[in-house]
């Protein structure tokens, strides 16, 4: 459904910029928005970086860069940043979102408590590895059992 999603943000916004709509207008932002999510969804994420990026510096210019809505979109930032591999850059973007979030809806906020968990489950690392503890106990060394012939010990 993702790939459906994608493909109609794709025709509105073609729509809109043959309507020549700038992309400040309040709909084209929107869309976009949700391009970068559903990018993200489709574990897209670098291109769901640079789209996300682009709306929040434009929403920047037209709304304020401390505006709730640009907040939200800096939080969907840092969400996408890490999943494409750059956490502490994830983690500035995110503690910025949680910081004008909460100015401006306050502490109790549903989207204030979402970027706390996220800040909080980025600062706790990925979760282990359950590989890694297979991997311990297993046996993997190499011995010669004449020069040049090699056998799993």
């Amino acid at each position: 459904r993702h790939g459906e999603a994608l493909e109609t943000l794709r025709t509105a916004l073609t729509v809109w910029r043959g309507l020549g709509l700038p992309p400040t207008e309040g709909e084209v932002m929107t869309t976009v928005g949700t391009l970068g999510a559903v990018l993200h969804a489709l574990g897209r994420h670098s291109e769901s970086v640079d789209v996300l990026r682009g709306v929040a510096s434009i929403q920047g210019q037209a709304l304020g860069g401390r505006d709730p809505r640009t907040a939200q979109t800096v939080a969907n930032l840092g969400v996408a940043l890490h999943a494409a591999g750059r956490g502490e850059e994830a983690m500035a973007y995110l503690r910025q979102s949680e910081v004008d979030l909460e100015q401006h809806l306050g502490p109790t906020s549903p989207q204030v408590q979402a970027v706390k968990q996220n800040i909080e489950a980025l600062a706790r690392g990925p979760p282990p590895d359950p590989s890694a503890s297979l991997l311990e106990g297993l046996d993997v060394s190499i011995e010669e059992e004449e020069p040049g012939a090699l056998s799993a010990g």
